[in-house]
């Protein structure tokens, strides 16, 4: 008998001015002034952490741009997470960019300022 693979991994965590928003289909990193998109599932390895890679698009300050061509580049974006028994560590890799390291809580929120 095959052992079934986890369940995805789902919820809401923020902080540090981000949120990670997790579905069985995928998930979404919000920062201030960018977004990333994953497709899914995530799902929790043996030692409570998951990696995802995706998208990611920096936004630039007023109206989201409609032609392609003054829209910011869509780059790639690797997250890599792990549960302690109180919050989400999340390093967060940019192509092209240094890592950033997040501490989220799940079920927090706040009201988002996006670029300025």
């Amino acid at each position: 008998m095959t052992a079934a693979a986890p369940a995805p991994l789902t919820g809401v965590w923020s902080g540090d001015r981000v949120t990670l928003t997790l579905t069985p289909s995928g998930g979404q990193f919000d920062e201030d002034c960018a977004t990333s998109t994953f497709a899914g599932p995530i799902r929790l390895d043996g030692a409570r952490g998951f990696v995802a890679t995706g998208s990611y698009e920096g936004q630039g300050p007023g109206p989201t741009r409609l032609n392609e061509s003054e829209r910011p580049a869509v780059v790639p974006v690797r997250l890599a997470g792990r549960f302690t028994s109180q919050r989400l560590d999340l390093d967060v890799h940019v192509a092209g960019a240094p890592v950033v390291q997040y501490h989220l809580a799940p079920g927090r929120s706040f009201k988002r300022v996006r670029c300025l």
